[in-house]
């Protein structure tokens, strides 16, 4: 089976296509807080005292903005022994980050909670995406978008599912491995305030050609179930959010 040596930088690109959709207060209030974070199913967290681990992890915290930090990271437990040794990680593979900011800092308690209808909202306009579009047609434009690209070239397809209290954006880019066959890369990003604090969930998965959609499935379908953990964990369910 092919190997993949390079997976940690396709993590940035799909940090730079989120940002900020509510605007800065002008007052500043010291609050306190804590959240408990959880992982998907079936994945196992990163060991920052593990040597191979905490190379992976600073590299991935180096793909950030600035005052962006890493909260938790994760990735499926039977590939973990392939995340420390690369020459035995499959080409198809997955990972998780659990991102927090000092972006959204700013923002009232109320703006917070907003932020997720929002971001859906500002998705949808600049990707052009139809109005209460099918997941057929959604699946359709990621299998068209993902022909366009060029190694190295990534786009938003759009909003694949919004509920109160998060959005989930798609992006798809194409890469290449050390040996030289194509992959590409289906990012899924939840951006969810969980206690007025807003907590971005990117879930990776590297797809051999052919199985993006697949990928893209399983790997939205793993999203929400993991913000519903974190929102049911924190005592704050889908259904308390405006």
């Amino acid at each position: 089976m092919a190997k993949n040596r390079s997976a940690w930088h396709l993590v940035a690109l799909a940090l730079m296509c989120f940002g900020a959709a509510a605007e800065a207060s002008d007052g500043y209030i010291e609050e306190r807080y804590s959240i408990r974070l959880e992982v998907p199913q079936g994945y196992c967290s990163l060991d920052p005292s593990h040597p191979a681990d905490s190379s992976v992890i600073r590299r991935w915290q180096q793909t950030f903005a600035k005052g962006e930090q890493l909260a938790a990271a994760a990735v499926e437990c039977a590939q973990l022994n392939g995340w420390r040794n690369p020459s035995l990680l499959p080409v198809d593979f997955t990972q998780y980050l659990a991102i927090t900011g000092w972006k959204f800092e700013g923002m009232t308690y109320a703006q917070r909670l907003a932020l997720p209808g929002r971001m859906c909202e500002q998705v949808r306009q600049q990707t052009g995406q139809p109005a209460g579009e099918s997941l057929p047609s959604f699946y359709a434009r990621l299998v068209t978008a993902r022909q366009a690209l060029g190694i190295g070239e990534h786009r938003m397809i759009g909003a694949i599912n919004e509920e109160p209290a998060a959005c989930y954006v798609v992006v798809v880019a194409a890469a290449k491995m050390d040996t030289g066959q194509p992959v590409s890369v289906v990012h899924v990003r939840a951006t969810t305030a969980i206690k007025g604090r807003v907590l971005q969930l990117l879930l990776t998965a590297h797809a051999s050609a052919g199985t993006e959609v697949a990928a893209l499935q399983r790997s939205a379908d793993l999203m929400k179930r993991t913000v519903q953990a974190h929102l049911l964990t924190n005592n704050e369910p889908l259904a308390t959010h405006p």
